[in-house]
């Protein structure tokens, strides 16, 4: 699963962002997720490498979401952040 939004990165922004997430840690209180991004979905697909974004780190509270499997989890944490308003989610 992944999401597109409007992304600033090095101060160069990026209006159709693809961005995967992994989480990389989970406990009782906090979440971390891992964050990937491409300039766009096509650029990923082709195999092009990551941007070299120094704020692909989320910490977020752990918190009571359902979901059907961690990777859901993750990304259901990100769209109850705001952190992300513009994210079109599960692409």
């Amino acid at each position: 699963m992944a999401f597109t939004t409007d992304l600033t990165v090095n101060g160069r922004t990026y209006p159709a962002a693809y961005v995967k997430a992994t989480v990389a840690r989970c406990d009782a209180t906090t979440t971390v997720i891992k964050l990937q991004a491409w300039e766009t979905q096509a650029l990923r697909e082709a195999g092009v490498p990551a941007l070299n974004w120094p704020n692909d780190l989320q910490v977020l509270n752990t918190a009571t979401i359902p979901s059907d499997n961690p990777v859901a989890y993750g990304y259901n944490l990100l769209e109850a952040s705001g952190e992300f308003p513009n994210a079109t989610w599960n692409v």
